[in-house]
């Protein structure tokens, strides 16, 4: 029976193109579109409890959107007053707080850091951020030789990586994110306010203030979430700064990602319609073209479930065939996808683990399989139930 099948399929080979172009274009598009959902909503959840920060205060100069600060590590040299951080302590409401210093790797990162990435200065005595982290895999302080990269700098724990000319040791890799986190680096902020004030790109930047009296952001914890909108209110009292609410922030990422995402489903599902129509038309075609075959076979003694079974083995074979090939390029085209969604929307995205993938995988191709069988089924049946004289003529007439 097998072998019936293959040369079946070998012998129309127009049919069998088409039949693998319209199923392999639907699974692509559907593992595209689920993949690129899910891992923008990992990246989001996960930057968002990566940040642990209620609020983020930020230099009024700043023109970046607050999404790319949250979430993109987007890399500027704008500073304010460090005197700020009281003040932002002291408002009513506030749990704590602890102030941030950034600047540029200026391309002076080796091992693969990105020459726009963002170095982080945090206050080690002050800092719920990147602390708990470091209580999992490091049970002491940072030193001030000592550096913590992302996921995206291609270093690991032990190696010696060079920031603006001085020699840092890694003691940590963290784990991918799907934020900007994934391209920074963090080591103390008294180290990163010392490297900025020798660099000479940026000894313009200091002529009114050094480095030690500036900070590049304040990150606040509230006692109560219901006060974080009353606080931010407060904080953007103060001069020179910008409160953003880091879960509005959030929820507004969410809402246009869910735009993003709605979307991507929809014109999946026309597609995935548009498809099973095709294939019932496809199907139904190769019975009426096969009339004198069919008849041929059932006059020979075939019985009607094996002519039955015949074109759904077929329809089978070329299901399966279909889904691998779109399961490798939509696997393909959905990396440009996401690079292009990323990088026009500062979505962060995070790709599915391993056992989801698989799963994802599996899915798509049980998808792609049931969807021509059910094209298939009519055509199937009806070539089935052909009286085998009937169809003889009927065939050589047409």
């Amino acid at each position: 029976m097998f072998i019936l099948v293959l040369r079946n399929i070998q012998r129309r080979p127009f049919h069998t193109a088409l039949t693998v172009f319209i199923v392999a274009v639907a699974v692509a598009a559907l593992f595209a579109s689920i993949w690129l959902g899910q891992g923008l909503e990992r990246g989001l959840e996960l930057g968002a409890k990566r940040l642990g920060a209620d609020i983020v205060v930020l230099p009024e100069q700043i023109e970046a959107k607050p999404e790319q600060m949250l979430f993109t590590g987007f890399p500027l040299n704008i500073y304010m007053d460090k005197s700020l951080y009281k003040d932002i302590l002291a408002i009513p409401g506030v749990k704590q707080a602890t102030p941030q210093f950034f600047t540029r790797t200026a391309g002076a990162m080796c091992c693969g850091l990105v020459s726009a990435g963002r170095v982080v200065g945090f206050d080690p005595d002050t800092d719920f951020i990147v602390g708990p982290w470091m209580k999992v895999v490091l049970d002491r302080p940072l030193t001030k030789n000592e550096i913590i990269v992302g996921s995206e700098v291609q270093a690991r724990a032990g190696d010696d990586v060079l920031v603006r000319g001085e020699l840092f040791e890694v003691v940590e890799r963290l784990e991918p994110t799907g934020t900007g986190i994934d391209g920074s680096a963090f080591i103390l902020m008294a180290t990163a306010r010392r490297l900025a004030a020798e660099s000479p790109d940026l000894k313009h930047l200091w002529r009114e203030k050094s480095p030690d009296k500036l900070i590049s952001a304040v990150l606040v914890q509230v006692e109560s979430p219901d006060k974080v909108s009353s606080i931010v209110q407060d904080i953007s009292k103060l001069p020179g700064v910008n409160a953003v609410p880091a879960l509005q922030v959030v929820q507004e990422t969410r809402q246009r990602m869910r735009t993003v995402t709605v979307l991507l489903y929809a014109l999946t599902g026309v597609l995935w319609l548009v498809s099973l129509v095709s294939l019932l038309g496809r199907f139904v075609g190769l019975v009426v073209e096969r009339k004198t075959e069919i008849g041929i076979l059932r006059s020979l003694g075939a019985m009607r479930w094996s002519v039955f079974r015949l074109i759904l083995l077929e329809a089978g074979f070329l299901a399966l065939v279909s889904g691998l090939i779109g399961l490798v390029l939509g696997w393909f085209a959905s990396r440009y996808v996401v690079g292009w969604v990323t990088a026009g929307t500062n979505f962060p995205f995070l790709s599915l683990p391993f056992a989801d993938m698989s799963v994802l995988f599996l899915w798509c191709l049980l998808a792609a399989v049931v969807t021509v069988l059910l094209s298939a089924l009519f055509p199937a049946y009806y070539s089935a139930s052909l009286d085998p004289a009937r169809a003889i003529a009927q065939g050589e007439l047409e």
